[in-house]
């Protein structure tokens, strides 16, 4: 398992451990990549929030105004979001406004990755500065990249070449620098 699968796997089970926990953009429920972790969540009250109600989300929602009390969640997962939104800043400050004292973030942002905006708009990219320009207002903030110069070069492949490649690419790239270019970063904060 790569470094960058071992930290969302880490961040997921640590998330699964708290009682509220909202999906922000995770469409219907366990979603992007979250079918393996259903069960570890079977115990806390899960809730995706997404603004096309077509998608299908418990909740329908803007991430930039969201109808969500102060303090009111104990965690809160954003994978593969904040690419598409308006406001990214304005986006983080939602998700940090309706965390407990305390409460855990998850979030996957993009940096070297083709555009993707059938069905959403796509905005940004995400570089390390960047990533911690976006989380500089939570207590700690983890941040690891995803992929190396190997996987950048081959998520820009078409998708079935990419997924035969990607395995190869990630065990080059896991003996990489993490300064290398990257597809994007995982974050783990903390309120």
């Amino acid at each position: 398992m790569s470094r960058w699968d071992e930290f969302f796997d880490r961040a997921m089970r640590e998330i699964a451990k708290e009682k509220v926990v909202r999906d922000v953009g995770g469409a219907k429920p366990f979603h992007k990549g979250m079918s393996k972790y259903r069960e570890l969540f079977a115990g806390c009250d899960y809730k995706t929030v997404d603004i096309d109600a077509d998608a299908k989300p418990d909740i329908v929602g803007d991430i930039h105004h969201l109808d969500i009390p102060d303090s009111s969640v104990d965690a809160v997962i954003c994978r593969s979001v904040l690419e598409h939104v308006e406001d990214p800043v304005k986006a983080v400050s939602e998700m940090r406004r309706i965390l407990r004292k305390g409460g855990k973030l998850y979030a996957f942002i993009p940096f070297v990755w083709p555009y993707h905006g059938s069905g959403y708009k796509d905005y940004w990219r995400f570089t390390r500065d960047g990533a911690e320009l976006l989380f500089r207002d939570f207590s700690s903030a983890e941040i690891e990249h995803v992929r190396g110069t190997f996987g950048s070069m081959a998520v820009n492949l078409p998708a079935a070449l990419f997924v035969a490649l990607d395995p190869i690419a990630s065990l080059l790239d896991n003996g990489l620098s993490r300064k290398a270019t990257c597809t994007g970063f995982n974050v783990f904060a903390i309120k």
